[in-house]
């Protein structure tokens, strides 16, 4: 589909958008459609995971620590590309997740949406460190109790916005300037709706809990170790083609 058809969709008038039922559901076939991609997916994400612990480990040994540190940020800009190719081929009418190994078109995406993602992280964390150093200097204990759920609130509202600035980024094919475009990203936001979003967010949000934390548990030996491994390279990166695809679809269509 033409993505200009779609931007037009979008940013025009509020539309009905699919139940999600029929989201959901095709949110799973989308990410189990191709289980041998979803394997190598597994790898790629148990790497940046491996690396992540590794780096608290290694940190008093420098030359060491910026090598890995520089592997992690490859594979971060990684992710976020293929994050971004996921909405692409969803934009464009895909029923089936984009390859892994597609590496140009990854990074070139990954690194447009890796600088996105740190500007706007950038301003989550200086806006909440104000609040926080506001919060600790108060007497008031309502003032302060307030200030922190406030500070909470405002971390919120971000996440939200950075991800509808990178599906803008996508509705408008990869251009860099569009995640900024305050004017579009509240049109976006306008027609998808603040229930909608607070119910996406939600259903994600319980997913990954139900999938990665209260059934992602570890054990010794037998069947444990299975399940461990199904968590892994089954469950964690249909997870990750779940939500992707599950946003995408829940607020472009």
């Amino acid at each position: 589909m033409d993505n200009t058809i779609i931007k037009d969709n979008i940013l025009g008038t509020k539309k009905n958008h699919k139940s999600f039922k029929e989201l959901t559901v095709d949110a799973i076939n989308f990410a189990f459609s191709k289980p041998f991609s979803l394997l190598f997916l597994g790898v790629f994400l148990l790497a940046i995971e491996v690396i992540e612990e590794f780096i608290g480990e290694i940190i008093s040994f420098p030359l060491i620590f910026i090598l890995i540190f520089v592997i992690a940020i490859i594979l971060a800009i990684y992710e976020c590309g293929y994050s971004f190719m996921i909405f692409e081929y969803s934009l464009e009418g895909n029923n089936k997740p984009p390859s892994i190994f597609n590496y140009k078109e990854i990074f070139h995406h990954g690194i447009k949406d890796f600088l996105v993602m740190l500007f706007y992280s950038i301003i989550m964390v200086v806006v909440q460190v104000f609040i926080n150093y506001c919060a600790n200097n108060i007497t008031n204990d309502f003032i302060a109790i307030l200030l922190n759920n406030i500070n909470s609130f405002i971390g919120g509202f971000l996440i939200i916005i950075l991800n509808i600035a990178l599906i803008n980024l996508a509705i408008n094919e990869g251009n860099f300037k569009s995640a900024f475009n305050f004017t579009e990203i509240k049109i976006v936001f306008q027609s998808i709706g603040l229930l909608r979003i607070i119910v996406i967010w939600f259903i994600l949000d319980f997913v990954s809990f139900l999938f990665l934390h209260l059934l992602g548990f570890s054990g010794a030996d037998g069947i444990f170790i299975l399940w461990d491994l199904v968590v892994l390279f089954i469950l964690t990166p249909g997870l990750l083609l779940f939500s992707k695809r599950f946003l995408i679809m829940g607020v472009t269509h």
